[in-house]
């Protein structure tokens, strides 16, 4: 989530700025290029006699980002064997590459894009030397 989204909600929550003001400045933020989460897209596009009430009641919630996978591939971790030890490597919809450790359970790297990833190539071995080749919509 951008600061200024984060930072934008905060005043609200703690009683800083009007609801008023959070939209014109989530609007703003909107047109300089800041990625909004759903939630504050949504404040953005209700009818404005709807507008005020929603910021007011949506001020405590939880802004959270989800994204869908665009592409995903395995880099092998030691070896380059059929059977060998391999990390997942996801791009998303968010423009993000997301590198998982063995068991999927953290992440290892995380990578912001300036576009959607298409396709993921791995080149080497994770724990040697390794290049993703990350080709994007924007070309």
């Amino acid at each position: 989530i951008h600061a200024e989204e984060k930072a934008i909600w905060h005043d609200v929550q703690h009683g800083k700025c009007t609801a008023d003001d959070a939209l014109k400045r989530l609007s703003a933020a909107r047109a300089r290029g800041v990625s909004l989460t759903a939630l504050s897209s949504r404040a953005i596009s209700l009818p404005k006699e709807e507008q005020a009430a929603f910021i007011r009641n949506e001020a405590s919630s939880k802004r959270i980002v989800r994204s869908s996978i665009s592409c995903m591939a395995t880099i092998d971790k030691f070896h380059d064997e059929d059977q060998a030890a391999s990390q997942l490597v996801v791009g998303t919809e968010s423009g993000k590459v997301i590198m998982y450790n063995l068991s999927c359970t953290a992440v290892d790297v995380s990578v912001q894009l300036p576009s959607v990833p298409t396709h993921i190539i791995p080149v080497g071995l994770r724990d040697v030397e390794y290049r993703l080749l990350v080709p994007c919509r924007n070309g």
